[in-house]
Order: C-alpha cells, then structure tokens, then sequence
C-alpha cells in the first residue's frame, strides 16, 4: 500500500511517503501514517494507535468499525464512493440507512421497509443495489434541488410578507373590535338617554294630573265642609234649608263622579323592558366571527418525459380512456384499444401488470386498498380488481351504460351517457340517483369522467359537449363552466389540495379550478393535437401529472408551484 520513503522515530512524521488511506487523526496533527480501520459512524480513517486512542471513550467504543485492506477498502474514499450507509434513519435512530424501495423512491432503514413497505415489489439492500448500478447520476438532483431551493426562498419571502400582512391585520382587527365596541357604547347610551327621557316625561305629566286632581278633591272637599256646616246652622229655615240640602245632594254627585268616573290609573304606567336585547347578547360568543380566504397552489409543468405503454400482445394502438393512483402508489390505465387494465410502477412508469377485459373500459378509480374498480359501459357493469396482481373478483350490474366513476365516504358513484349521477354501496345495493339536467339546459350531453372532492362535498363532470357541470353532494347543481378555452373536456382529476384539474380532448390542454368552479388558469397547452387528451391523473404528492391519449405512449410531467391564489 505504501510506496518510498523514510520513516522519522522521533517525530513520528513519514516523509514522502504515499499511503491509499492515510490516518484522518494523524493528518490534522501534521503526522502521515497508514489506516488499518475505517469507523462508519464517525465516518474516518483510524491507524493501530488512533483506533485504541479512539475506543477509550466510552461513547465512542461501541461505533461500527472496519478492517481496511486491499480487499476490504473503506466504506468511504476519497472519491466519495460509499459502499455502507453512515447516515442513521430518521425515525429509528438506532438503525442505519441500508434499504431502497424503487417503487416509491425512497430510502430507509431495515425497520421502515418492513413496516411501511411491505407491499412494496421492489426493494432492495443498497449496497447489493449499487453493484447494478455503473454509474449515479447526480446532476438531475443537483438541479432539481438547487430549483427547490429557490422556490423555497421564494416561498420564505412569500410566507414573511404574509406573515406582515397578518400583523398589519391584527392590528387592524384588534383596532375594528374596539371601535365595534364603541360603537355599541354609544348606542347603548343612546338608547338609555332616550328611555330616561321618556320615562321622566311619563312620569313627570302623570304627577302633574295627580296634583291637579288632588287641588280639586281639596276644593271640593272644603266647598262640602262648608256646605255641611250651613245646614247645621239652618235648621229652622226651611227654603234655605232645601237649598243647602240640595246644593250638597249636587256637590256629592260631582265629587262621586270626579273620584270614580275619571280616576287616574298609576299602576299602568311600567316601562316593559326589551328582553331580546338581552337574549341576543346571550347567545353571541363574539363581537364576529372569523374566516379565512381559501388559497389554492396554482400549478405549472416542468420538466417532461415519454413513456410507452403498448404490449407486445396489444393488437391495437392504445386508448387511454382513463387513469388513476392505487393507494400504494402505483397507476393504472384503462387502456379501450386493447381492452386491457395496466398497472405502472410510479418511478419508471414501465408496466409491470395487466389483465385483460371482455369489453372496452371507460373510468377506472381505486376503492378501498385492495381493490379497484372499473366501468364497462356496453356490459353495462362496474367490474372490480385486486389492486396488487389485477385479478378480476367481482363485478356489480346495472341497467345503463356505465361511464363516469368516482369513489368517495364508501360509496360509488356512477354515471350514465349523459342524464344521471347513480350512488351504489360497495356491495351493489342502488342508494339514490341525481338528475343533472337543469331547466334551460341543452338537450344533449356526453358524459367522459366524473371526479369527487376529498370530502365528497362537490361532484364533478367532464361533459363531452364542452362543459364543466359541478354538483354539490347530495345532488343540486351549484355551477358549471362553459368556454371555448376548454373543448370536449375529457379527463378530471382531484389534486391533493382538492383543486380540479380537467383536460380538454379538442382543446389539448389541461385546466386548473377551484372547488366553486373558478377557473385558476392553464397549467398545460400541448403542441401537438393530433391525438388529444383523453386520460389525467396526478401521484400522490402531486408532483406529477400522467397525460394519456389515443396514443401507444404517455406523457408525464413535473409539476411545480407558481403561486398561491
């Protein structure tokens, strides 16, 4: 390993002297000596005295240490070839990254393949992997990190002018409270001025006829003490007798009528108090409520590929009628041409299985985990499949031509040619039935593909006859979208942030909604329209969108964030 040179006892330095793997402790103290250990967590090279030096501390002893030879070389050389993982797993810390599942792209420990991966057909011991492997490549990577870290600065500067909005906002909130609560104040001494005003009012003319009315009961009842006393003093007088007799009789009637035909009625006078004021009051929690303006990631595509889908035992071009995400993420096709259901593995999207079918397939969707399903309109049935091996198990019968299929809450929900959305349970059972046709509504439709909201809250369908109709769950119309940006809509598809994207067959484009039906923009215009877009779908991170065609290949693009709406 060593070639020349003398060795200095004294010093313990090698001069000129050339070793494949010199020691890293002797090398930062200026000395040149051979490695006979390489220790994979600390990730350097050790020689006979280092080593020892280096299992003396206790936290270091138990590392996972190796033997360097010619025949074992380190796990890590200077060229920065690595044979052994030196990284540990970020959910089992005790273990080291040493698996590799290519259907998914991602590497783990032992522990993570066995939990998460199961299912998983490709998967493999790294270092037996990369002895397959000539070359990594890491330019792509480079590339697509260095665009994400962009983006993410992008987004940084994004989130902190949000978050100054925000500030801006609650302080501008907390400021609206206080003068909504001012506001309420001065009504309320309003309102309190003016009921004190009327009620003195009240009161105060009511006292005043009571006082008028106690001066003439005074008067009256001092004009009958005098009339009283006259008729005492007259006794013997008979004329003048009568007449005081008589004016008393007239004084009593009056004084009668004035105490009981005109009394004045205090107890009346109450002031009701409004009670629902109150009650109002009670069942409010708030000044407000609060909300939050929806925002949705508007897309765009970047880089592309090609792909080919055809079979050496299709005897027709393909027809991608449809196409969707399994749970374990890999995609299936509905290929029409060949009356055939293929699976992709959803890295190198190459077909690793198929079954075939007694008719041509229309609308494919996954249902539970393990199973899918598929509607084939001229049999008139919606048939089912094993998600893992594409074998056919069941199939649930109808009496229309299936066409749009979508899943969502545990139950199916099919269309036919162009009128009703019906609502099947998983076992076949028919639970309810939509009419999609509105008053006013054209004659004709030609229903492509159905797609569900996450929350099965909006239902919408791709109408061949250029429209975009959306329904809320339980069946109502609550908005459509008819332009000629989007000809012959064909193929939809919900993202993960339940935005819409549906592509136009005439139109070769790919159009993005929000859930109300608003139109965010173009993600995708196609060069090339002479096989038009059938089929969409996006994985399930959404960084991908699968365009399928009346054609033997699919095109698959990168997805990035624009902006947020």
């Amino acid at each position: 390993m060593a070639e020349g040179g003398g060795v200095n006892i004294n010093t313990c330095v090698l001069h000129d002297e050339e070793f494949d793997f010199p020691c890293t402790m002797c090398l930062k103290k200026n000395r040149n000596k051979e490695a006979k250990y390489f220790c994979v967590d600390c990730n350097d090279n050790y020689c006979d005295i280092c080593i020892k030096v280096h299992d003396e501390v206790p936290a270091l002893s138990r590392h996972r240490k190796e033997q360097i030879t010619l025949s074992s070389p380190p796990t890590k050389t200077d060229s920065g070839m690595s044979y052994v993982s030196t990284e540990k797993c970020d959910l089992h810390r005790q273990n080291f990254i040493d698996m590799y599942c290519r259907d998914h792209d991602y590497v783990g420990c032992g522990t993570c393949i066995a939990v998460d991966h199961k299912q998983c057909e490709n998967t493999f011991y790294i270092p037996e992997y990369l002895k397959t492997k000539k070359r990594i490549s890491t330019n792509d990577v480079k590339k697509k990190t260095a665009e994400c870290i962009s983006h993410l600065k992008d987004y940084l500067k994004d989130l902190e002018q949000k978050k100054q909005k925000l500030l801006n906002n609650k302080a501008s909130t907390l400021h609206s409270i206080s003068q909504f609560r001012k506001e309420i104040n001065d009504r309320l001494d309003e309102l309190e001025k003016k009921t004190v005003a009327d009620a003195v009012t009240r009161f105060n003319g009511t006292i005043a006829k009571l006082d008028n009315k106690m001066k003439k009961c005074e008067a009256m009842k001092t004009k009958l003490v005098s009339i009283k006393d006259n008729i005492k003093t007259n006794e013997e007088n008979k004329v003048h007798k009568f007449v005081s007799v008589t004016k008393a009789n007239d004084m009593t009637r009056q004084a009668r009528r004035d105490m009981y035909g005109s009394t004045v009625l205090t107890n009346d006078l109450c002031l009701n108090l409004d009670h629902n004021l109150l009650s109002m009051l009670t069942k409010i929690d708030s000044l407000g409520t609060f909300g939050q303006k929806e925002q949705t990631a508007m897309l765009r595509v970047g880089k592309s590929g090609i792909f080919c889908i055809k079979l050496d035992s299709d005897e027709e071009d393909c027809s991608i009628t449809s196409a969707c995400v399994l749970h374990n993420g890999t995609v299936v096709l509905s290929d029409a041409g060949n009356k055939k259901l293929k699976r992709l593995e959803c890295c190198t999207f190459t077909i690793v299985d198929y079954c075939e079918l007694q008719e041509e397939p229309m609308q494919v969707c996954a249902t539970t985990m393990d199973e899918l399903a598929v509607t084939l309109p001229f049999q008139r049935e919606v048939q089912f499949a094993t998600c893992d091996e594409l074998t056919l198990t069941r199939a649930i019968k109808t009496d229309f031509e299936c066409c749009g299929l979508a899943f969502a809450k545990g139950n199916l929900y099919i269309s036919d040619r162009s009128v009703f959305v019906y609502v099947y349970s998983l076992s076949g059972r028919k639970l309810q039935q939509f009419n999609i046709d509105q008053p006013g509504d054209q004659l004709y439709r030609y229903i492509n593909s159905m797609s569900i909201s996450h929350d099965g809250s909006r239902i919408y369908i791709a109408d061949g006859y250029n429209e975009l109709i959306i329904l809320e769950g339980k069946g109502t119309a609550v908005g459509n979208f008819k332009d000629q940006v989007l000809s012959e809509p064909s193929g939809s598809c919900v993202t993960e942030e339940d935005s819409l994207l549906v592509c136009g067959c005439s139109s070769n484009n790919v159009l993005q909604f929000r859930r109300d039906g608003e139109l965010l923009g173009e993600v995708l215009k196609a060069d090339d329209s002479r096989t038009g877009m059938q089929a969409i779908c996006c994985t399930q991170h959404t960084d991908q969108m699968l365009i399928g065609s009346n054609s033997n290949n699919i095109k698959v693009f990168d997805l990035e964030i624009l902006s947020y709406t």
